[in-house]
């Protein structure tokens, strides 16, 4: 039988009542495999730390600790990335001089970092995604 998790297994482990209805509504009572295409068709929604520290236990809550880590400082890090495009596209706009306003000018920079903001955020929620379903695979087998 492959790994799951149940509703019933979520809320014996002390799962919050809002990540117990997000199961319930995506999931039922389960059960919900453990395999990537589950992860991520979830990634955004659910809180994997919160997850993790319900589920998993000793050597499994320290490697998902030391990828959610490597996670955050590559979000970090595309932030800076992105709030340097921000700030290129809004000098590359003035230096045109193609008569944008100032207002559009801020409003370029803006969008530009939040398009790569976006980008960097949902790359990490699968990235934790990822790295709690190869620890809860050996926990729940």
């Amino acid at each position: 039988m492959k790994p799951s998790i149940t509703y019933s297994l979520l809320k014996s482990k002390g799962a919050c009542d809002q990540q117990l209805k997000l199961f319930r509504q995506h999931f039922g009572d389960g059960p919900a495999p453990l395999d990537e295409a589950t992860a991520l068709s979830v990634a955004e929604i659910f809180i994997w730390d919160c997850a993790a520290v319900h589920l998993l236990r000793g050597p499994a809550i320290k490697a998902f600790c030391d990828a959610a880590n490597l996670a955050w400082k590559a979000f970090d890090k595309a932030v800076v990335t992105a709030h340097e495009a921000a700030l290129k596209a809004g000098r590359k706009a003035i230096e045109a001089d193609n008569g944008m306003s100032r207002n559009e000018v801020v409003d370029l920079a803006i969008n530009t970092r939040e398009k790569y903001v976006n980008m960097a955020r949902k790359k990490r929620r699968e990235a934790l995604a990822i790295a709690f379903l190869e620890q809860a695979r050996n926990e729940y087998q």
